[in-house]
């Protein structure tokens, strides 16, 4: 539901504190499990432990997919469309190709050109852009400056995006 620019959604905090966001129809089913936030460095998701057990994990993502009747296919994951993981409105939550869900990811964290497909090569002194799709990796060429390369990458989305 929108009121405004405003999605009208509730909250559910997890037991780190972090707020995690879902929709209206959910909150009640979910808000009666504790949840906290599990993953690796800086991707983390709202999980409970299954039951009788400390390791295994149900993400809350996935119980929301199950609410909405949705089965991931063999070979599909789930995505969050605007790449936040605290956001499981059920809007921002689709069943993709782990290709698309790559696609939809941020720039690693040891990216010093801040565009996506976009590197300093330090051997030959020229920036070079590569563009990646359906495990190819498709390299756009090496350039003398930031600008051309950045270009490059833009064109190349453009066209096998």
């Amino acid at each position: 539901m929108i009121f405004g620019d405003y999605r009208i959604m509730k909250e559910i905090i997890a037991a780190c504190g972090t707020v995690i966001q879902v929709s209206d129809k959910d909150f009640d089913y979910l808000n009666q499990f504790k949840w906290h936030m599990t993953g690796r460095k800086r991707t983390l998701y709202a999980a409970k432990h299954k039951p009788n057990t400390r390791k295994d994990y149900i993400f809350m993502h996935h119980v929301i997919l199950d609410l909405m009747g949705v089965v991931i296919p063999e070979g599909m994951e789930t995505d969050h469309k605007d790449r936040n993981t605290t956001n499981n409105q059920r809007e921002n939550l689709r069943v993709v190709t782990k290709s698309i869900n790559m696609h939809n990811r941020g720039i690693y964290n040891n990216n010093t050109s801040g565009v996506k497909g976009v590197n300093w090569h330090k051997r030959i002194n020229r920036w070079t852009a590569y563009y990646s799709k359906n495990k190819c990796r498709i390299h756009l060429g090496s350039f003398l400056t930031f600008e051309e390369a950045v270009a490059a990458r833009r064109k190349a989305e453009e066209k096998y995006g």
